[in-house]
């Protein structure tokens, strides 16, 4: 029975490390100074397994948050992948799009005020399309 019992309370505390997020609020974002032409979006709040960014010129959009976990580092890696890409059918960009992927965002969780990002194409990762820091506004 008390085997039965550590059993249940590692897998409930395995479960909860997955279903409850880390990462909530609103975070203010300022990007490297290497990158500050390519900027991005300027703000981004998050809540539950959605968040919304808000952009330069006041436009929104909202997206799913994609966890893993690395075993070989005991990281949790976030991405954050926005509901709505508009690929046109020719052109330039659609063929980068289908070749590169979507543009996300990464960044490890913790639970700090301040956390590093990068915004990389969800199949070229080694490819960095601009870095910066996510700052906590609210707890």
């Amino acid at each position: 029975m008390k085997i039965l019992c550590a059993i249940l309370i590692a897998f409930s505390t395995f479960l909860t490390t997955f279903i409850d997020p880390q990462i909530k609020g609103s975070y203010r974002v300022e990007y490297d100074q290497q990158f500050h032409n390519n900027i991005d979006f300027t703000s981004i709040s998050f809540s539950d397994s959605t968040y919304e960014k808000t952009f330069k010129n006041g436009n929104k959009t909202q997206g799913k948050i994609i966890r893993s976990y690395i075993e070989n580092k005991k990281e949790h890696r976030i991405r954050l992948v926005d509901n709505h890409f508009d690929i046109s059918r020719t052109g330039l960009d659609s063929l980068i799009k289908k070749s590169f992927g979507v543009p996300i965002v990464e960044f490890l969780e913790n639970k700090s005020d301040t956390i590093n990002f990068r915004s990389t194409y969800v199949w070229n990762l080694h490819i960095t399309l601009n870095e910066g820091k996510l700052i906590r506004q609210n707890k």
